[in-house]
C-alpha cells in the first residue's frame, strides 16, 4: 500500500510517497495485544522519551518501544485495562500525532 503525503513549508508544498503499510495488532501471552502506532511529529530522542514515559505510567500498558527514526510506538497492553482510542489520546496530550499507517520499517523488525 502506498501512502501519499504533503506537507507546507515557507510557502512551498513538497509531496512524498511512501511505502506505509497497517496498524496490525497481534495477540500476546496472558490476553495481551501489541499494536504498532505510528506517530507524526518526532524530532529528537527526547520526543520518543516523552511518548515512551506517558504510555508507560497509563494504565493497562505493560511495555512500550518507541523508535524515533522509523516514526513508531509498539505498545503492549491489556484490552481489559485500556484501549487504542485511550492510548492515542495519551499520545496527543505529549503534543504528538498518532497515525493508523506506519511510515517505516522500525528497528526491531529488521
Amino acid at each position: 500500500m502506498w501512502l501519499i503525503s504533503a506537507f507546507a513549508s515557507d510557502g512551498f508544498c513538497a509531496i512524498f510517497l511512501l511505502q506505509a503499510k497497517l496498524m496490525e495488532s497481534t495477540n500476546a501471552p496472558g490476553g495481551l495485544q501489541i499494536r504498532d502506532i505510528g506517530i507524526a511529529g518526532m524530532s529528537c530522542d527526547n520526543c520518543a522519551r516523552t511518548i515512551e514515559r506517558a504510555l508507560k505510567a497509563h494504565t493497562g500498558i505493560t511495555d512500550v518501544i518507541v523508535d524515533r527514526p522509523a516514526g513508531i510506538a509498539r505498545v503492549t497492553f491489556d484490552p481489559a485495562k485500556t484501549n487504542i482510542a485511550a492510548i492515542h489520546d495519551v499520545i496527543l496530550r505529549t503534543g504528538y500525532h498518532p497515525t493508523t499507517r506506519i511510515p517505516a520499517v522500525p528497528q526491531w523488525a529488521t
